[in-house]
């Protein structure tokens, strides 16, 4: 009877150890698990704190530089002698704005009516000056306006001219 009680007991042992172990495993691999997901968590907010430090909102990521034009434009309007805040109130009235592109274009008849015409249309997009210096594709936007402007002059011969 001692032995059979004394397996018994060891059997009762053996089993408790196999629990224990079967319960350390199954505790290990819970916390696996939870490494595993909070290391997921982690990345993601890595990567999301890195997206938002990266792409600054309202900012052009990729593509043509930023602010190529505004940066001609302003260059253009120091050499004038103003301040673009200036040409900005100058734009909102119309007679000013005239009289500032007449003194960037001061060119006679048609020509001037044209220039009138797309600048008041397209603002301060139209507006390019030829200074020494400037990049090529101001050169030939210089140049294009200047072929339209002999087209404009051949054909207004026969036109009389316009004085404003």
């Amino acid at each position: 009877m001692e032995k059979q009680e004394e397996e018994q007991e060891e059997g009762e042992e053996e089993q408790e150890e196999q629990e224990e172990q079967e319960e350390q495993e199954e505790e290990e691999e819970e916390r696996k698990k939870e490494r595993k997901k909070e290391s997921k968590a982690v990345r993601e907010r890595n990567a999301l704190t890195a997206r938002n430090t990266i792409i600054r909102q309202g900012k052009r990521s990729r593509g043509r530089p930023r602010g190529t034009w505004r940066r001609v434009k302003d260059n253009d309007v120091k050499d004038s002698g103003h301040t673009w805040n200036h040409v900005k109130r100058m734009a909102q009235d119309r007679e000013r704005w005239r009289g500032f592109v007449d003194g960037l274009y001061p060119a006679p008849g048609l020509f001037q009516q044209k220039l009138r015409e797309t600048v008041n249309n397209h603002h301060l997009a139209s507006v390019d000056l030829d200074l020494p210096g400037r990049d090529r594709a101001s050169q030939t936007r210089t140049r294009r306006l200047d072929q339209e402007i002999e087209s404009l002059l051949s054909s207004a011969q026969s036109l009389p001219t316009l004085n404003f």
